[in-house]
């Protein structure tokens, strides 16, 4: 995006470019988006969501292990891990 905001200001100068953006999200959103990922070796969502998912467990499993950690900080490192996989852990990671 970073070119083209040079060739708007080019073209426009510090005319404000929320409206050019504006345009271009409108225009882009009527088109189909095709993503590859070159050196992805495995093409099934499922697959990698499975992976994840059991890698995640492990990692729980390892915290709750952990007789080291209080309560509180077996909660706070789950949430935190789920929250790094990409689960919104909402408002129950508020603690404040």
């Amino acid at each position: 995006m970073n070119s083209q905001n040079n060739l708007y200001k080019e073209l426009f100068g510090n005319m404000e470019l929320e409206l050019y953006k504006q345009i271009l999200i409108e225009v882009m959103s009527k088109h189909k988006i095709k993503i590859e990922f070159e050196n992805l070796k495995i093409t099934n969502p499922n697959i990698i969501a499975e992976k994840t998912c059991y890698i995640a467990i492990q990692r729980i499993r390892t915290i709750l292990a952990n007789e080291t950690l209080s309560d509180f900080e077996c909660i706070e490192r789950i949430t935190n891990l789920l929250e790094n996989i990409g689960s919104d852990a909402s408002s129950r990671h508020d603690f404040n």
